[in-house]
């Protein structure tokens, strides 16, 4: 008999082989081993080939389930009592977070929301520590686009933020300073000053801390300079070459690092007259209106005729301001810088009450406002038959003030009224003289309907012998009256 040590199966198959020949009965039973060994061989690669895909599968599992709740396995856990939400996972009774995903910062298997330096050792920390950072859940300085800054300094839309990120608003914010750190805010620049109103930056103990200087006069920055030719328009220092160098532009318009009265909108397409400096969103603006140009409030209007027309008159060839036409062309009479559209002869007698008299002509426009007696006035009134007519103005027998001035009156709806009182959703106060609401909740009346007292009127009155939070009368015989909440 043979015997083969090394392969079992070979060794019986070739013994069966050879057991035909001399013994068939033989050769059948070892045919049959054969057939049994082969069965088993491969039974038990199978188990090997499935033992080893559990072994796999189990250790995979463990490396990425970190924790198990509920039957599930998670990779972080994180406390909800310093998170604040658990939204991307499942909370626990016990306040814990269970989630896979963490889109901010993770550590040692939980999720925190910002990541920053801790500057001291005494720094507190709401989450955990590493070397000298914090992972936590709040950020004790400065918060922006999910990330925590100890500086946030303010350096307007043109200024640069190359030490840290810059946000719309003009805030730069940033984890470190290499200039001078102050209140939160990191500064490139720091210099004595004498008085608060010479730092164009943050005064602290006599020194002014800034990011920029745009203008420097005598060691000094300053962010506007401005030409004057009048050093009286100057609200800071005026050097000899007639710069204005200041920090503040009040009642004017600051523009590209100078101060400017006049700003005057000339659309996207318009341009400046003379000197003026344009923006790119269609403004210009001057220190003072040029030459054959109009001021009307704050702005320069490049018209050569000024006339009025009234606020219900035509202006087709210009603007309409106030009722002052202002317009580049005059297409019937113009009379200096003044355009008219009616003339007749000046009559020595009547005059020319409404227009100019130039030559042997009366130059006037329609009148667009209220026309009474052969005369044009801007305010029409009723005050009732016992009622009075201020203002250089015309009396009617109807009881309707006619008049052009209504300088020391309040003036709405074409009418003209000496006092005025904010209401609100209330009443006007129901008395004989004539009143009117507007739209804004005022009430205008053409006298005083409650108390008058040396040129004001008052809505309260009472005896005070003591003080009084208001305008106290003097009286020959004490006591007197306490006056308060007045009309306009």
């Amino acid at each position: 008999m043979r015997v083969c040590m090394h392969d079992v199966l070979l060794c019986c198959t070739v013994m069966a082989g050879n057991a035909t020949l001399s013994d068939p009965p033989r050769a059948r039973k070892l045919g049959r081993v054969s057939i049994g060994l082969s069965v088993a061989g491969i039974v038990v690669s199978v188990v090997v080939v499935i033992v080893v895909i559990v072994v796999v599968s189990l250790t995979t599992t463990s490396d990425s389930c970190s924790y198990s709740f509920q039957g599930s396995c998670y990779i972080y856990k994180t406390d909800v009592v310093f998170s604040g939400s658990c939204d991307h996972g499942v909370q626990s009774y016990d306040n814990y977070c269970y989630s896979n995903n963490c889109s901010t910062y993770a550590y040692l298997g939980s999720c925190y929301k910002y990541k920053y330096k801790l500057y001291i050792n005494s720094s507190s920390c709401d989450g955990a520590r590493s070397d000298d950072y914090c992972y936590g859940f709040s950020c004790p300085y400065y918060a922006y686009l999910k990330d925590c800054y100890k500086y946030k300094t303010r350096v307007g839309n043109s200024s640069s933020c190359s030490d840290g990120v810059k946000s719309p608003s003009g805030h730069c914010y940033s984890t470190n300073c290499s200039g001078y750190a102050y209140d939160g805010a990191c500064y490139k620049h720091r210099a004595h000053v004498d008085s608060p109103g010479s730092c164009i930056g943050v005064t602290s103990a006599g020194f002014c801390y800034y990011n920029s200087c745009p203008h420097k006069y005598n060691g000094i920055c300053y962010e506007y300079k401005t030409y004057f030719e009048n050093s009286i328009l100057c609200t800071g220092v005026m050097s000899a070459s007639g710069y204005c160098y200041s920090n503040n532009c009040p009642n004017n318009f600051g523009y590209a690092g100078s101060c400017y009265k006049h700003r005057t909108n000339v659309g996207i397409s318009g341009s400046c007259t003379g000197s003026g400096v344009r923006s790119s969103d269609g403004y210009c603006y001057y220190s003072s209106c040029p030459a054959n140009t109009h001021t009307v409030g704050y702005s320069c209007y490049d018209y050569i005729y000024k006339s009025y027309v009234g606020y219900r008159g035509s202006c087709s060839d210009g603007i309409l301001v106030d009722g002052y036409c202002y317009s580049t062309v005059c297409s019937a009479y113009a009379v200096g810088r003044s355009c008219y559209t009616q003339r007749r002869e000046f009559d020595a007698l009547y005059g020319c009450p409404n227009g100019v008299a130039s030559g042997s002509y009366c130059y006037y426009n329609p009148c667009g406002d209220y026309e009474h007696a052969g005369r044009c006035y801007k305010y029409k009134t009723f005050v009732g038959t016992s009622g009075s007519c201020t203002g250089g103005g015309r009396m009617t027998d109807t009881g309707f003030c006619y008049t052009s001035d209504c300088s020391s009156g309040h003036t709405y709806g074409g009418g003209c009224y000496k006092h005025r009182k904010y209401v609100g959703l209330g009443s006007c106060k129901e008395t004989l003289t004539r009143y009117v609401k507007s739209l804004q909740r005022y009430c205008y009346y053409t006298e005083c309907p409650a108390y008058y007292y040396d040129g004001s009127c008052y809505e309260n009155r009472r005896h005070s012998s003591g003080s009084c939070s208001g305008v106290k009368s003097t009286p020959i015989r004490p006591p007197g009256y306490c006056y308060t909440d007045p009309y306009d």
